[in-house]
């Protein structure tokens, strides 16, 4: 009976064992030091939409602070400690937030954050992200910036076992970071990556921009055309077809016409079609602009101007925009010069 009872014992501490360090690995802890934030609070702040929350607070006793929580799922947080923010990543390992000089200029001291390696490569990728931004606003060119992305490429394949990869890879679907790498770094997420909140995202997103990239079936669009007819990129498949995002008031748009208008001439027998979508806001200045200007094809629009669907699943930022589609509907090239067209269309019409 002793040993019996012995046996259940040690099965409850056994039980109780495991249920605890159940409970520690979805916790989370942040400590650190601020001398002279003595009965200050410190806070833990996450974003939402454009207004920082608060989740968390703790008050400066002895130059320290100490926060702690249930972890109830991993994401992306801010640390506020007086005026200086820093981003961290939650998850289960202890985080220490202190203040270290700055690296961009050693003489100030800026608040630094210490933890996991996902909180690393949330530092590195954020880091870099900010650099970019930079580069972009001292007139850095494409061709500079791709090759900048291009470095991250090799970062990225020594981390695809952190969640905050994950939320770097679908922060750089948005720039010329190689979508070819980037896809295969998808691939090759860790399985514990991918089936987060953080991969699945990652996931939607990729296969949301294949839809817009070279390689990749164009996305959906029904529109109505001037008359009030929906009208189907669909309907086209089996024709080569060229999508032109444009507006009334765009004189760049309008520059280009002519030279459309020649290509038109040129292949529309031979199976090209051109599907206008229009970003005006008005359907007058739209309609007059179609015929003031003879444009021969068919033409829709969701008066929205930069607030239409289509544009925003295109992610047209600027116009004029094309995309050239072979006859299954591929996207075969983006933004072409006419003479680009040209020769895609002499080889997808086999004009040659």
């Amino acid at each position: 009976m002793k040993r019996k009872m012995k046996s259940i014992v040690i099965f409850i501490m056994f039980i109780a064992g495991l249920l605890t360090a159940c409970q520690s690995e979805k916790s989370w802890q942040i400590s650190g030091e601020w001398k002279e934030g003595e009965g200050r609070a410190v806070y833990l702040m996450q974003q939402v939409g454009d207004t920082l929350l608060p989740v968390d607070s703790a008050l400066v006793r002895n130059g320290k602070y100490r926060m702690t929580g249930n972890l109830e799922r991993m994401d992306r947080y801010i640390l506020r400690v007086g005026n200086f923010r820093r981003t961290l990543f939650l998850d289960n390992q202890p985080i220490v937030g202190y203040f270290a000089p700055s690296k961009y200029d050693t003489t100030i001291m800026a608040l630094t954050v210490r933890g996991s390696r996902e909180q690393e490569m949330l530092i590195l990728s954020e880091d870099y992200i900010m650099s970019r931004i930079m580069c972009a606003a001292f007139g850095v060119g494409k061709v500079e910036l791709a090759k900048y992305d291009a470095s991250m490429v090799p970062v990225v394949d020594s981390n695809l076992d952190l969640h905050t990869t994950a939320m770097f890879l679908t922060e750089m679907l948005q720039t010329e970071y190689p979508f070819a790498d980037l896809l295969r770094q998808y691939e090759s997420l860790s399985p514990e990556v991918k089936a987060s909140w953080m991969g699945q995202e990652l996931a939607e997103k990729i296969e949301a921009e294949k839809r817009i990239r070279v390689g990749g079936t164009a996305a959906a669009i029904e529109l109505a055309d001037p008359e009030g007819r929906i009208r189907k990129l669909s309907d086209l498949r089996g024709k080569c077809v060229i999508i032109d995002f444009w507006a009334s008031w765009c004189g760049p748009c309008r520059r280009k016409f002519p030279e459309l208008k020649a290509l038109y001439a040129d292949y529309r027998d031979a199976g090209l079609e051109v599907f206008g979508v229009s970003l005006d806001d008005k359907k007058e200045a739209w309609t007059k602009a179609v015929a003031d200007l003879q444009l021969p094809w068919m033409h829709v629009s969701s008066l929205k101007g930069w607030e239409c669907p289509v544009a925003k699943t295109y992610k047209v930022t600027g116009i004029p925009k094309m995309y050239l589609l072979d006859k299954e509907g591929v996207i075969v090239g983006v933004d072409l010069s006419e003479q680009e067209l040209r020769e895609k269309l002499d080889v997808l019409l086999k004009n040659k």
